[in-house]
């Protein structure tokens, strides 16, 4: 029998509580006090009366009430097989009023991530996130989530305001040539999924040299305990990770640029590419889009002035290699991602200059109507990993991840080292009591960097 979901509610504080969500966040509120729960379990126990398919199958349910009445149980599609679902997430998007539900599939030996969405009482279909290879081991992922809104111009001269949120997706995962941390940004647009989103190495985004002799020092559990958690503000999030080639334990501050750059930024790559097919001079290049990115600018005129300059001058330092060889879509994406790393240098610091960051383009296609989301990576910490444990292990980080604390779980202590001037601390203890519960002392260690 269900529960009464206002018996459940009491529960929600713990479900959110935290400056990052693990995976396992099986619950989400709506504007209208709607309570939203994704169970797994037996099709027989959650759906006793059910007999579409066999009782023992793993399936997902969705419940959806309102305080003080009985939930809503509604099989989700896609889950109803022999398939293993776990790891549920949920997250409502006001701006939609759509609630998009993500899950962890084990089928037969392979792994997978899986998106599907719900909306005035339908779903929608599922879409894969990611997925491991036959007999692959795959982490449950951890997800941290990013919100922002930017205005794009219109046909008739005004602005247009765009919501877009996205869901940041981290996991660790066995591969024959190497084991990985992968990266996975999905990007929703006024609440709808934009169809497409890259799955990333953080191990590759990790310049740092091999180091296979050193990374052999460190336990299996510390690589396998990669984290994401919000970060300074709500377009920036960090992660954390034990890099399995060489040893060290990295963090990356990831920011989502204004929706205005990346805008720009589109705007100026597609019309390189459109001049390209006329083969011009570099200069006749130049010359046209300083001209093109004035009329697009939607910034002051002092910024559009100067950014506008350097992307001129820039073209005229980098144009010739790309046209001497014919590749002009080459010369578009060197542009516009200047165009994008010198509007954010500009704009956090007043004034152009050397960038100490890698801008990535989470899109596609040659044109995006809004412009394909900028994710500026900043590395924010790279130092030899600590000596743990044979223990469950977690990382945490400081708000800017300059910091890093890693813990791991024993019988009845939770050991933990942090970052110092000089490497590592000496291991500290956090003994566990009635008083002290294992959930409580993880706050506690998650709180210590963000005071």
């Amino acid at each position: 029998m269900l529960k009464k979901v206002a018996i459940a509610a009491i529960t929600l504080g713990a479900l959110f509580a935290g400056a990052s969500q693990a995976f396992d966040r099986p619950a989400a509120l709506g504007p209208g006090g709607e309570i939203y729960f994704l169970r797994a379990g037996t099709y027989g126990v959650l759906f006793p009366k059910g007999r579409a398919y066999p009782a023992a199958n793993v399936v997902l349910a969705l419940e959806v009430g309102t305080s003080g009445s009985s939930a809503t149980r509604l099989l989700v599609p896609g889950t109803e097989g022999p398939d293993v679902e776990s790891s549920p997430f949920l997250l409502f998007e006001e701006n939609s009023d759509t609630l998009h539900l993500l899950w962890q599939t084990k089928v037969y030996s392979v792994s997978r991530i899986s998106l599907n969405s719900f909306k005035e009482g339908t779903f929608g279909s599922p879409i894969e996130v990611g997925s491991g290879t036959f007999n692959m081991v795959m982490s449950a992922p951890q997800a941290a989530i990013t919100r922002d809104e930017f205005f794009v111009p219109t046909a008739s001269g005004g602005t247009a305001t765009v919501h877009r949120t996205m869901v940041h997706l981290v996991w660790w995962e066995e591969a024959g040539s190497g084991n990985e941390v992968r990266y996975a940004p999905i990007t929703l647009l006024e609440g709808t999924y934009t169809g497409w989103h890259p799955v990333l190495s953080l191990n590759d985004l990790d310049k740092t040299p091999d180091d296979l002799a050193t990374a052999a020092e460190v336990l299996p559990q510390l690589y396998r305990a990669p984290r994401i958690q919000t970060g300074r503000n709500d377009h920036t999030v960090v992660v954390a990770f034990a890099n399995e080639r060489n040893g060290r334990l990295t963090s990356f501050e990831l920011a989502v640029l204004p929706g205005e750059i990346s805008y720009l930024a589109d705007k100026i790559r597609s019309h390189f590419i459109e001049l390209g097919r006329l083969r011009p001079p570099v200069q006749t290049i130049a010359d046209k889009i300083r001209s093109h990115f004035i009329e697009l600018g939607r910034l002051n005129p002092r910024v559009v002035r100067i950014l506008g300059d350097d992307i001129y001058a820039q073209t005229l330092a980098v144009g010739p290699a790309y046209v001497e060889r014919g590749d002009y879509q080459g010369l578009a994406d060197a542009v516009s991602n200047f165009a994008a790393q010198s509007a954010t240098t500009l704009l956090e610091n007043g004034r152009l200059g050397e960038a100490q960051t890698e801008v990535l383009r989470l899109g596609r296609r040659a044109d995006v109507d809004f412009g394909a989301p900028r994710l500026q990576v900043r590395k924010a910490l790279a130092q030899a990993a600590p000596r743990t444990a044979a223990a469950p292990t977690t990382i945490y980080t400081s708000a800017d991840g300059k910091a890093a604390l890693v813990a791991w779980d024993t019988v009845n202590q939770i050991l933990y080292r942090e970052t110092t001037a000089e490497g590592w601390s000496e291991v500290f203890s956090v003994t566990l009591s009635s008083d002290l519960t294992r959930e409580a002392a993880a706050e506690y260690l998650a709180q210590r960097l963000r005071r």
